[in-house]
């Protein structure tokens, strides 16, 4: 099996972005840069912004098996991302093209830690290999962050930075028809990103206000802002189906009244749902990979048929009842927790 190693270039900085910590490396002087430019002062800011990296890893002989990989590479980068961003996170997103040269990766990563200027990298790598243990595939969630070298003073030839790993972190699977199967990019995109916030490691990325994050409980529970189809009133049953996410307002027989945490968590996981189907993700694989099954009904696909007014829970009648056919709703909340909506056919 054959591996990329990402290699980063950043203006008159070289940095090695493995994921072994503390890794050094020097610049040669490149285009028109000069021994006498500053080096930029986010590279040594305590804080600063992320660029997420996806695309990294094994490379295959055979085409079809290394796109499928990169493909799921993908994806786990993009849910990623948009967690990040919707808890705040000053991130930018990155996904190699397969079989990019280490030249091409060091450009195309360069100009996006030098266009955003940011001084991290949250590395996505898979790997497919076997051992005495059997063939597996091995996803590694990695952090580095760039400092200087003060040990090495900047000479003409550029100037000497170190790469330090934060985090890294693998996640192994044997390589089994049953584990690819079982395995959904966004709910590990997710479970990844627990991963990363217990550990700390993203503590030292810059978050912008607006987001999840800093919503307050009252803005994420709050009833949409809706304009109903043209023929709303004249509805006596809808076919809809859903995505749910379970956060109870209250202690029940199916579950315990949801923390404050859990009701943000849920509200996140509906808002990276909802921009995968606005992004032409099918119904039926998002509904697989992020609804409940506590909430929803079994096989169907979250459809729940032909329904009367005034037979689901207010909040939910009143949008089902409201949306164009084909519509996706803005994520709402019930009292059995937080759903995504899509009317798929009216008798009036």
């Amino acid at each position: 099996m054959r591996f990329i190693t990402l290699a980063i270039l950043l203006g008159l900085v070289t940095v090695s972005a493995c994921s072994t910590p503390s890794t050094q490396t020097d610049l040669s002087s490149t285009g028109t840069h000069q021994a006498s430019t500053l080096v930029p002062d986010y590279l040594s800011a305590n804080q600063g912004c992320g660029v997420v990296v996806g695309g990294v890893g094994s490379r295959f002989d055979d085409q079809k098996t290394g796109e499928s990989w990169h493909r799921a590479n993908q994806q786990i980068t993009g849910y990623l991302y948009d967690i990040l961003e919707h808890e705040g996170f000053k991130v930018t997103s990155l996904v190699v093209p397969p079989n990019e040269t280490s030249e091409g990766v060091k450009t195309l990563v360069t100009e996006a830690l030098a266009r955003n200027r940011c001084n991290r990298i949250i590395q996505i790598a898979h790997f497919v290999n076997e051992d005495d243990k059997g063939p597996y595939f091995l996803f590694n969630v990695s952090i580095q962050h760039i400092e200087l070298d003060r040990s090495r003073p900047t000479g003409s030839s550029g100037t000497s930075v170190v790469s330090v790993g934060d985090y890294s972190r693998d996640y192994r699977y044997p390589l089994t028809p049953a584990s690819l199967d079982a395995l959904f990019t966004g709910m590990f995109a997710n479970s990844a990103y627990l991963d990363l916030k217990n550990s700390g490691a993203l503590e030292p990325l810059q978050r912008s206000r607006g987001s999840v994050a800093f919503l307050s409980l009252a803005e994420i529970s709050a009833f949409p802002q809706l304009t109903c189809a043209p023929d709303a009133d004249s509805r006596t049953e809808v076919r809809a189906r859903h995505i749910a996410v379970a956060a109870f307002t209250r202690d029940t027989l199916a579950g315990k009244k949801a923390t404050p945490e859990e009701l943000r968590s849920a509200y996140r996981k509906l808002e990276v749902a909802r921009r995968a189907l606005l992004g032409g993700e099918s119904f039926e694989t998002v509904w697989a990979k992020y609804s409940d099954s506590s909430t929803s009904d079994g096989s169907s696909g979250g459809d729940l048929g032909f329904f009367k007014r005034n037979v689901m829970v207010p909040e939910f009648d009143k949008v089902a009842f409201c949306l164009s056919v084909g519509e996706v709703s803005p994520v709402v909340r019930t009292v059995f927790g937080f759903h995504l909506i899509q009317v798929t056919g009216v008798r009036n």
